[in-house]
């Protein structure tokens, strides 16, 4: 895969390689939208927080409703800089009143430019999508790995794993709260879009599963 124009800034955070990501909406406060911040475990530093970003009233309604109400429904996921309105990633599903088949889910940069869109990949035995980029069209595969986590596979390559169950540097950090790990393969290059592109999934997955996809 190839680099994408992003400033010095961003790509120091999104050339990590492991991220631990927690639920940032506190304990009662009402549940209107998904909420993450996301730590570099290695210096154990806020790196991005993670907002739904203009939401409508019916989506924030079946948040707060939550179970089957909130199966399905969109989302507009941003992840910026701490405490800035510095955009690093953004991937968003829009579910328009009359369609057919699933919506795609579309990834877009540090500068909203769209860098992939991914769509359910049917007829398949895994939880596959087509990944459609400049570079052309690839296969991601989510696999499961163990009971706690997942594999993701790019073309046949793994690019990503995330997990809830941490075992690895910094255990001893992820045990403070912590929902779950990415952690991103090392032998992808630094400023390459697979990078943002497994982020962005990973942040979203389990919306992206609970809606069946």
């Amino acid at each position: 895969m190839s680099a994408i124009a992003q400033s010095t800034e961003v790509w120091e955070i999104l050339n990590r390689n492991i991220f631990f990501v927690k639920n940032a909406v506190k304990r009662l406060e009402a549940k209107t939208s998904d909420k993450f911040d996301v730590y570099d475990p290695n210096n154990r530093e806020l790196v991005l927080e993670c907002r739904e970003a203009d939401l409508g009233a019916i989506t924030k309604a079946r948040r707060l409703a939550g179970g089957h109400y909130d199966t399905g429904s969109p989302f507009n996921y941003v992840a910026t800089m701490p405490g800035s309105d510095q955009q690093v990633l953004r991937i968003s599903r829009r579910v328009p009143f009359l369609s057919i088949g699933k919506p795609s889910m579309e990834v877009y940069d540090s500068n909203d430019v769209q860098i992939a869109s991914l769509k359910t990949k049917f007829f398949s035995l895994s939880q596959s999508f087509i990944v459609s980029l400049s570079a052309g069209v690839q296969v991601l595969k989510v696999k499961h790995k163990g009971l706690t986590g997942y594999r993701f596979v790019l073309q046949d390559k793994e690019v990503a794993t995330m997990t809830s169950k941490w075992n690895g540097h910094q255990s001893d950090y992820f045990g403070q709260g912590f929902d779950y790990a990415v952690s991103i393969a090392d032998d992808v290059p630094p400023n390459d879009r697979v990078r943002p592109l497994v982020l962005a999934f990973a942040l979203a997955i389990k919306r992206i599963l609970k809606a069946g996809f």
